[in-house]
């Protein structure tokens, strides 16, 4: 059995409890407090019951680790970290973390379930600490009507001519250099001969957009839109953003199979993420935006090499029920631990 501590984001952890429920099924799943301590709310904490309890954390959010989390991770046996940096990991946590790679919120729940889901769990939730209700049903409302199911996610034939990109701005303070690469980006696409560029920055209306005018989006699109356009699009354009962290759009983007063209990342991956294979490194100069975009719209056959290794990166590492395998397997090396319940084939 699998007992998830009920306060946690439903928003940002809709991936992997997808994910749990594809390996185990949701009949192995229930969510109680019972047993846990006061959890910090930007964790999904888990219990595994077995021949060896396990105590799991997963932690999507952005950053690295900070002192007020410090008796969580001394409560677990596993932390599974999106932003991971093992450079500045303490050896005493050091054993128990997992890189995992980035994720993005899908649509777990319908309308009904959600509310329902919502409703069951509120009280768990309030029992084991959590406390703001706004926020918690905010959270299962966003993930049913602002996003999709994992299966919208798929690759797609791209166009030779044609690049989309849109993205929020930042600020200085949380992304130092996100918002000019991404702005140099879209300058090296709308200058090079032959190509048509769509999208830009969403319109906020926040001072520190005032940069960034001449790269403004004429609309915001929805997902579906967003989706469907990156699908068309021969390339895709991945920085770190808020404290260096991955983006959603970096898992997006390797879930459809898409060339991406990349700075360096800062975070480590779960397993070597190649130049040339899986994506295309650059320094981040306006020349090697120029020399990849080039490159990868002319070259059809080193971006379908891009485009298929992508994908089978994500299948491999990424994709919502291998994470989860991914995290137990971990968990019973480091512990001696075994997984509880059916395992669900899909």
């Amino acid at each position: 059995m699998i007992v998830i501590y009920p306060g946690f984001d439903a928003y940002y952890y809709s991936f992997y409890i997808r994910g749990l429920i594809d390996r185990f099924g949701e009949s192995n799943i229930r969510f109680s407090s019972r047993g846990f301590p006061k959890m910090p709310t930007e964790y999904l904490s888990l219990i595994v019951t077995g021949d060896r309890e396990l105590r799991l954390i997963i932690d999507a959010y952005d950053g690295q680790i900070s002192a007020h989390q410090h008796p969580a991770i001394d409560w677990c046996d596993v932390l599974a970290r999106v932003n991971l940096r093992t450079s500045v990991v303490s050896r005493q946590h050091l054993p128990k973390c997992l890189a995992i790679g980035p994720s993005f919120p899908i649509r777990v729940w319908s309308g009904g379930k959600s509310w329902a889901t919502a409703l069951k769990n509120y009280r768990p939730s309030i029992q084991g600490g959590y406390a703001p209700s706004r926020e918690y049903f905010a959270n299962f409302f966003r993930q049913y009507k602002y996003r999709l199911g994992v299966d919208a996610y798929t690759p797609k034939v791209s166009m030779n001519n044609y690049i989309f990109f849109s993205s929020t701005i930042w600020t200085e303070e949380e992304a130092p250099r996100t918002n000019q690469f991404r702005a140099v980006f879209m300058k090296c696409c709308k200058s090079t001969t032959g190509i048509t560029f769509e999208g830009g920055f969403t319109r906020l209306n926040e001072p520190w957009e005032k940069p960034y005018q001449d790269h403004m989006a004429p609309r915001r699109y929805p997902l579906s839109e967003w989706l469907e356009k990156i699908k068309n699009s021969a390339i895709a354009f991945n920085t770190p953003a808020v404290w260096q962290s991955h983006t959603f759009k970096l898992a997006e983007y390797l879930a459809m199979g898409k060339a991406i063209v990349s700075t360096p990342l800062i975070n480590d991956m779960p397993a070597p993420f190649v130049h040339g294979k899986h994506v295309h490194f650059i320094d981040g100069s306006e020349d090697s935006f120029r020399q990849a975009i080039g490159l990868i719209t002319r070259d059809r056959s080193y971006r379908m090499h891009l485009e298929q290794n992508a994908r089978s990166y994500y299948d491999t590492y990424l994709a919502p029920p291998q994470v989860i395998q991914r995290v137990f397997d971990f968990a019973r090396q480091v512990t001696g631990g075994e997984l509880s319940g059916k395992t669900v084939s899909r």
